[in-house]
């Protein structure tokens, strides 16, 4: 610290945080008159005043403060009392510490300091309207996103509108069918378009399972559902009718010979209908029942209730024999059968390789019941087991004749055998009858023998039947 002067210019000099020293002022001797002039005086009155002057340097900061206190002497006065040695000497002591009281004591008041510069803000109308709509497009978005994620508590929900209709439909009219409708046409449609098949190229439809024929054996047995026993005759071509070269009992009505191909197997039974298998139909009142008959039989049913009874033939294993073929055909029809045609039962009798009997080309009277050994009745049904066909029907030959289905007419319907309507069940034509029985001789015993009858024949004892069913 370096005071310089007294009554004058008082200056002190701080430097902070230099390393370099303060060059020393020097001090100018103040003369003795004039101390002791101012030993006379009223000592003046220190105004102290302080100018901050702040100086930056590249490597530090340095602050110099000056501090100036200005004495103002006062107008000289020429009322002045001379001092003593010791009173100039304890004036001058006195003015050197107030100086250094003055220098020491001095309070920020006494310093006046460099304002700093005021920012005066010039108002910008755009970019404050432009930085308001920015706030405000921010705020709604980041609402929205809270909204977005907001609990459902938080919303209130806006009722959906519910259509309702304003009428109400109602049927025009209830379609109730009769029980059973019969079309009436009115008009023939004609289709207006042509119908064009598919390309040969389209893919053909080919089943991956091929269907699989089940082949029964000739001889096959079964038992319908009335208990009776049927034998299998598969289909298959056979030599019809008779040659009279190689068969001297061959009439004209079985010539000529032909062959004749059976199109589809069926069954027929194993032997003649006996009378405890009729008693059945009988039982279950066959004769009222209109539904298996014929219309041509119905007129004959009404004047007779059952078959005839014949002594000698009542033997529930015998055949049931005074039947006519109206009720031939019934009972076949109770069965759910129908009777055989005469292809049909020739074909079962001899097979295909055209034997003269059912069990060969030779007679056998150990075979048939017939004239020689029948004591004129008949016997139980396949009490001649050796006499049996190819496809194991019994009493195919001898015991009694058995009716056909079809009509016996040499003009209208010759040999050889044809599908033309001769085995049509309706009317009351002549039918075929095949078998011999009981009281005939051996030429009648012949697979390929004929014999007819009118249907409303069955006035006799060694007449009866043979059910087929396809």
């Amino acid at each position: 610290l370096t005071v310089i002067g007294i009554g004058g210019v008082l200056a002190i000099n701080s430097n902070r945080g230099s390393a370099t020293p303060i060059a020393t002022a020097s001090v100018t001797p103040i003369p003795a008159t004039t101390i002791v002039a101012l030993a006379a005086t009223t000592p003046p009155t220190l105004t102290p005043s302080l100018t901050l002057t702040r100086t930056t340097a590249p490597s530090q900061t340095s602050q110099t403060a000056t501090s100036t206190i200005a004495a103002t002497q006062p107008a000289t006065t020429t009322d002045v009392t001379p001092l003593s040695v010791e009173q100039m000497a304890d004036t001058l002591e006195a003015a050197d510490t107030l100086a250094a009281i003055a220098n020491m004591t001095s309070t920020a008041t006494l310093f006046t300091k460099t304002p700093t510069a005021t920012r005066t803000l010039t108002p910008n109308l755009n970019a404050s309207a432009v930085a308001l709509m920015v706030t405000r497009a921010t705020g709604t978005a980041a609402q929205f996103r809270v909204n977005q994620t907001a609990t459902a508590t938080r919303w209130t929900k806006t009722p959906t509108s519910t259509f309702t209709p304003s009428y109400t439909w109602t049927p025009t009219s209830t379609f109730t069918p009769s029980r059973t409708w019969t079309p009436t046409p009115t008009s023939t449609f004609t289709a207006s378009y042509t119908w064009t098949p598919m390309p040969t190229s389209a893919p053909t439809y080919t089943p991956s399972v091929t269907p699989t024929t089940i082949v029964l054996p000739a001889g096959t047995k079964m038992t319908d559902a009335k208990g009776i026993s049927m034998v299998w005759v598969p289909p298959g071509t056979f030599l019809m009718g008779s040659d009279k070269s190689k068969d001297k009992d061959a009439q004209d009505d079985e010539t000529p010979q032909s062959s004749v191909k059976i199109e589809n197997g069926f069954w027929i039974d194993l032997t003649e209908v006996t009378n405890e298998a009729y008693q059945k139909f009988i039982d279950a009142n066959g004769y009222t029942l209109d539904e298996f008959w014929t219309d041509s039989s119905k007129d004959w049913k009404k004047s007779n209730s059952g078959p005839k009874t014949y002594i000698g033939s009542t033997d529930p294993k015998q055949p049931r024999v005074g039947i006519t073929w109206y009720e031939a055909y019934a009972f076949c029809a109770w069965r759910g059968g129908r009777l055989p045609t005469e292809a049909e039962w020739e074909y079962a009798a001899r097979g295909t390789n055209g034997r003269i009997y059912p069990w060969g080309n030779t007679f056998d009277g150990a075979n048939v019941v017939y004239y020689n050994n029948s004591g004129r009745k008949s016997a139980p049904v396949g009490s001649k087991p050796g006499g049996k066909s190819w496809v194991g029907a019994l009493d195919m030959s001898g015991n009694v004749w058995e009716w056909t289905s079809t009509i016996y007419d040499t003009k209208e319907f010759p040999y050889p055998f044809k599908a033309d309507g001769r085995d049509n069940i309706n009317g009351n034509r002549t039918r075929v009858l095949r078998g011999g029985s009981f009281s005939h001789f051996v030429s009648a015993l012949r697979a390929a023998r004929r014999d007819w009858g009118d249907p409303n024949f069955g006035e006799v004892d060694y007449l009866g039947v043979r059910c087929a069913r396809s």
